[in-house]
């Protein structure tokens, strides 16, 4: 049997709801960052085939 890594992404919370548009309103958004490769897109490969990668979307979309 595989050993098993599950990867569960950070997140924010906001005490308010005007926090969470605070933040929003200044939320500066770089492009640029989709185009990068992220350390998790390629942990299957770095860990080869003796593990199970589990990348669960967060909050689980029912």
């Amino acid at each position: 049997m595989k050993k098993q890594v599950i990867l569960i992404h950070g997140g924010s919370t906001f005490d308010t709801y005007k926090d969470y548009l605070a933040f929003l309103n200044n939320l500066k958004i770089d492009l640029n960052r989709y185009e990068r490769t992220k350390w998790s897109d390629s942990l299957r490969q770095e860990l080869g085939n003796k593990f199970d990668v589990l990348l669960p979307k967060m909050p689980n979309p029912m």
